[in-house]
């Protein structure tokens, strides 16, 4: 990659090449990218599917909501439709509608407008600047997370065997 000039004894210009990496280099690179590809797909095909959604502002949960419509419990909404969370005088609500609501007649500080349709969630609308939320792609999967920063709102997926006490709380030594 590099030339060197070098002067011998006698005062002639030797050119010596060098290279930036050797073949040992280069073996042990292309190993820890081999190695990395490989955990890659191991942690992508152990995704479990989705079961619940969890809506929380500020780490207070808001909603829990079956993924599929047909799954929902005691404590859980009916599922597939629209989730508005409205944010007035720094409290949250979330609202469930059918079909999208009308955003213009919300006189709120603050929306997200969360969508529920088969097995996927994404963030359709929110008032918030930029916009990440609303450009996230749809999550289905157990562990995936969509987070609104200027609301403080974070759409997670939990899978079948997670509950808020499988989370570790600490570090016990």
């Amino acid at each position: 990659m590099f030339e060197y000039v070098t002067l011998c004894r006698e005062g002639h210009h030797v050119k010596e090449k060098k290279t930036l990496f050797k073949k040992g280099d280069l073996i042990l690179i292309a190993a820890c990218f081999l190695a990395a590809a490989l955990l890659a797909v191991c942690f992508a095909l152990r995704r479990e599917p989705g079961v619940t959604v969890n809506l929380l502002c500020d780490g207070i949960t808001l909603e829990t909501i079956a993924l599929n419509s047909g799954q929902s419990g005691p404590d859980q909404a009916a599922g597939d439709g629209y989730y508005l969370i409205t944010y007035r005088n720094g409290v949250a609500a979330v609202e469930y509608c059918a079909d999208v609501p009308n955003l213009r007649s919300t006189e709120t500080v603050g929306y997200n407008l969360v969508s529920v349709r088969d097995g996927a969630v994404s963030v359709e609308a929110a008032d918030c600047r930029d916009q990440i939320c609303v450009r996230h792609k749809p999550i289905s999967k157990a562990g995936e997370s969509v987070i609104c920063l200027p609301h403080r709102l974070i759409v997670e997926i939990t899978g079948a065997g997670r509950t808020d006490d499988d989370t570790p709380d600490g570090v016990t030594g």
